[in-house]
């Protein structure tokens, strides 16, 4: 058996390498051999250990490439992997708290260098699921520290909600340490969150209860910080003056203490708002040296926003001969060839916030099932002549600063937009699917072979992981290869499926979540869930007359999934089963079902009458 081959492998290993192997089974992706010395506690033999262990093909190692340098990582095979998880090994309590510590480490390393190192930004994105384990083995303090260091990254990554449960997670570990500092900064960072949702009043209560805190520690920075993010509410809010006089406090402030960064954010808002004030020559001056001060201090990320917004002065709030002018009054160096050949788009665009916020909702969903759900919420705001007046504008302007990411980008969001207009919303994205999988940048078959290795015998897992392992070498698209990888460990791992390929991306993490739900759904369609649940609501209603005959075809179907071991269809079927025979009372029912199994349940719960 295949458990039986793997078993010898391990078996043949010193008790020294049995003994590493079982300690980095606990990284859940891939690790660098830093990670592993530092939990191994032992810098001078661990290196020599994981080359032991790839050239036994118990490890895989791969080197990445970045301009800044090689990223070595080590990742157990996920043949291994499987064969770990079927007989968990034991870790000490000191073994679980160096992993903890590792990933606290490293992600408190990655706040300040996330936007200026690409080989942090690919290992932080690899190790997000290691991250949120680690979380738990460490005692309250570290716990704390790192929650609030992730959620940072999990909200720069457009995941809100993770970043506010992490947020909460660490605010009450805060607050039950009584540690009022770290009470104040995360009320801070929770604020900003509310505000990126649209919830201003709720992010004004956070900001002012931390602005009293740091006030009474007199915590000069961190008041600046909350000024600064309290400023930008109000001029959302339409409270320029009261947003005015915070600005320049926070400014000043931030100033004294030179914080270069820190600096030329608040000037890029400071500056936006003195525009719309018309205080244009000092405005232009503020946005310019905070991009020249970024770009210079290698803050790359930042200094091509402050580009991108240089070039919204010019090209939509000004038209080019009067933003030439207060240019040529206000600064003594020549416009940069970026900025000299923006055009101009005629008469300044007048569009509201609300559907400004409409517009970035829908060009930052996380995918396009997200996509889909922000026009259908807010095609309102989203139909309106100006919202497509603005994308043609960024169109031109990126495709004159020969932006051609952007360009794409923006190209594709603007065709769904009048598609949607066109030929209605749910049409649109129906081609859009349909399209999207004759597009895909790998065969498509790689769905329904994975799909089908995955409900079938291990016999068939192992030939298909035999077959993912060729298709990994073969390719030069990391992004697949990142995808290739989640289904290796899927074929062998008891872990939900819908808990695996949280850090894909795009069209692959889409591919995945297909797999995901095909699988969990034991080959069912969504249309045969979709009849469960309607057929279970119509005999609690017009229908109830078909109540008995329903139950028996539902007995039917669960004795069929039962044979075949299709456990979690024989548990929302016998959930059903039982709801009848409790004539439509829930309480005690559905508890264990996961992914479509518990949407099903929810959705019979929510239509039953009340």
């Amino acid at each position: 058996t295949l458990y039986a081959c793997m078993d010898y492998s391990v078996k043949r290993l010193s008790p020294e390498q049995r003994t590493v192997l079982n300690a980095i089974s606990l990284f859940h992706a891939a690790f660098t051999p830093e990670f592993a010395s530092y939990l191994l506690d032992d810098e001078e033999q661990a290196p020599r250990h994981l080359q032991t262990l790839v050239r036994l093909g118990l490890l895989n190692r791969e080197v990445k490439t970045f301009q800044e340098g090689e990223l070595r990582l080590f990742e157990l095979h996920p043949m291994v992997r499987w064969y770990v998880q079927q007989e968990p090994a034991e870790y000490t309590v000191a073994l679980l708290e160096r992993y903890g510590e590792v990933y606290q480490d490293f992600v408190r390393q990655a706040y300040d260098e996330y936007d200026r190192s690409t080989p942090v930004r690919y290992l932080l994105r690899q190790s997000l699921a290691d991250c949120d384990a680690a979380l738990q083995y460490l005692p309250p303090t570290g716990k704390s520290n790192l929650a609030y260091c992730l959620a940072a990254r999990y909200w720069q990554l457009g995941q809100n909600r993770r970043a506010q449960e992490l947020y909460e997670q660490a605010l009450e570990i805060a607050q039950e340490l009584g540690d009022v500092r770290s009470v104040a900064v995360t009320q801070n960072a929770m604020a900003a969150v509310l505000s990126q949702q649209g919830k201003p009043q709720e992010a004004m209560k956070l900001y002012e209860e931390a602005l009293r805190t740091t006030q009474e520690l007199g915590d000069v920075r961190s008041v600046a910080v909350t000024q600064h993010a309290m400023a930008d509410v109000l001029r959302q809010q339409g409270k320029p003056q009261e947003a005015m006089k915070l600005y320049e406090e926070a400014l000043r402030t931030k100033q004294e203490l030179g914080d270069v960064r820190s600096v030329a954010v608040t000037q890029a808002n400071f500056s936006y708002l003195l525009l719309e004030q018309g205080e244009q020559q000092r405005a232009l001056r503020m946005a310019w040296q905070a991009y020249s001060s970024l770009y210079h201090s290698g803050y790359t990320y930042d200094a091509e926003f402050m580009q991108q917004l240089l070039i919204s002065f010019k090209g939509e709030i000004l038209d080019p001969a009067q933003f030439d002018a207060v240019w040529r009054e206000a600064i003594d160096v020549p416009q940069p060839e970026w900025l000299r050949n923006v055009m101009g788009s005629g008469n300044a665009l007048e569009i509201s916030k609300e559907a400004v916020q409409a517009v970035r909702d829908f060009v930052n969903a996380e995918d396009w099932n997200a996509t889909l759900e922000v026009v259908q919420t807010q095609h309102e705001l989203l139909f309106r002549p100006e919202v497509e007046t603005l994308f043609e504008q960024n169109i031109a302007q990126a495709r004159t600063i020969g932006e051609e990411h952007a360009l794409q980008l923006l190209e594709v969001y603007l065709t769904i937009l009048r598609a949607c207009k066109d030929m209605g919303i749910q049409q649109a994205f129906d081609q859009l699917f349909a399209a999207q999988e004759d597009a895909l940048p790998f065969d498509a078959e790689l769905i329904s072979g994975s799909i089908a290795a995955l409900l079938g015998s291990p016999q068939e897992r192992l030939e298909y992981m035999q077959f993912l392992t060729e298709q990994a070498s073969s390719t030069q698209d990391e992004e697949l290869k990142a995808l290739i990888r989640v289904i290796q460990l899927a074929l062998f791992s008891k872990e939900d499926l819908s808990q695996l390929g949280r850090d894909l991306q795009g069209v692959y993490r889409h591919a995945w979540e297909t797999i995901a739900v095909s699988v969990e759904a034991g080959g069912m369609d969504a249309e045969d869930f979709e009849a469960i649940a309607s057929n279970t609501l119509a005999v609690f209603g017009p229908a109830a007359n078909q109540r008995n005959e329903w139950r028996t075809s539902l007995a039917e179907l669960r004795n069929s999934a039962t044979i075949e071991g299709r456990g979690n269809l024989a548990a929302l079927l016998d959930a059903v089963i039982r709801l009848l025979d409790a004539d439509g009372n829930p309480a005690g029912l559905g508890g264990g079902l996961k992914g479509i199994y518990a949407q099903t349940w929810q959705v019979i719960v929510e239509g039953l009458p009340k």
